[in-house]
């Protein structure tokens, strides 16, 4: 389950004057990442693209202290790459929730 202590643990090594600068960059990303994730559901063509963001998705979870959803991103990204994607739309829903909550977490923050 997604806290804000996570996102606090995370700004906590910024001063914190960076903190609102933070949380922007970090919110236009994950959306941007999220376009690109629900583009891919619906095109399966796009495949390629939705390696590459769960690939930067796993960083920036990890990056936050998100470790789970990190490592959910890390799954979707090698299931694409070996060519195992029976789990792919259901774990790539599961990580939208998670950026989707994420997201709203950061907002509340603002």
């Amino acid at each position: 389950m997604l806290n804000q202590r996570f996102i606090t643990n995370f700004l906590e090594k910024f001063d914190e004057s960076k903190h609102e600068r933070m949380l922007e960059i970090y919110m236009t990303s994950l959306k941007n990442h999220a376009n690109v994730c629900r583009e891919a559901l619906s095109e399966k063509e796009k495949l390629g693209d939705l390696q590459a963001s769960t690939h930067d998705l796993k960083s920036i979870f990890r990056t936050l202290g998100a470790q789970a959803q990190g490592d959910l991103a890390e799954k979707i990204e090698t299931s694409i790459k070996e060519g195992t994607t029976e789990q792919l739309a259901e774990d790539t829903n599961i990580l939208l929730k998670d950026i989707d909550e994420t997201l709203a977490l950061m907002e509340a923050m603002l």
